[in-house]
């Protein structure tokens, strides 16, 4: 059996019709499913458009507090400054004060030889003024009374205790006021 060319001209018809009509459901359901997707794909970029924005909208939040941060920084950082300068201050008179103290212990304790130095010689002077009073009571005893002296008498009498007291003052190492 062979197929005339009427025949197979049918044939290639009703394949090309056959082929054309799954092709185009196929290429239909094809479109039908990427329309879908595509349809999904636009609302998941809507929903993440949506998230951006609130994000968008606490970052701008986080944005206004960083700021005021900041602005808090600043001034804490200026009082920092403030306090450092206060401390250099303090830091210079603190060295002034114990500079002072160093100078003012130094002065007390010469102070204090010298306080030393005087009590010694006081007491040095005490003793002196007691062995020259005691010697003067001894020589008083042997002196006559004074009060029967008169004029020229009195006055030798005066002139001669004083070189004697000055006598006594030169060996005794004392200075008498003048």
């Amino acid at each position: 059996m062979s197929l005339t060319k009427q025949d197979k001209q049918d044939i290639k018809e009703i394949v090309d019709k056959t082929v054309d009509v799954k092709v185009s459901k196929a290429v239909s359901d094809l479109a039908e499913i990427i329309s879908d997707f595509a349809t999904n794909v636009d609302q998941r970029f809507e929903q993440v458009d949506k998230r951006f924005e609130q994000v968008d909208k606490r970052f701008e939040q986080v944005d206004k507090r960083f700021e005021q941060v900041d602005k808090r920084f600043e001034q804490v950082d200026k009082r920092f400054e403030n306090l450092e300068n206060r401390f250099e201050n303090l830091e210079g008179r603190v060295g002034s004060l114990e500079s002072g103290q160093r100078e003012t212990n130094r002065r007390l304790a010469k102070l204090e030889e010298s306080v030393k130095n005087i009590d010694g010689r006081l007491e040095a002077i005490e003793n002196d003024v007691r062995e020259i009073y005691l010697m003067l009571n001894k020589k008083q005893d042997k002196l006559v009374s004074v009060k029967g002296l008169k004029g020229k008498e009195l006055e030798d009498y005066i002139v001669t205790t004083y070189s004697n007291i000055v006598q006594i003052a030169k060996e005794a190492n004392i200075k008498l006021p003048a």
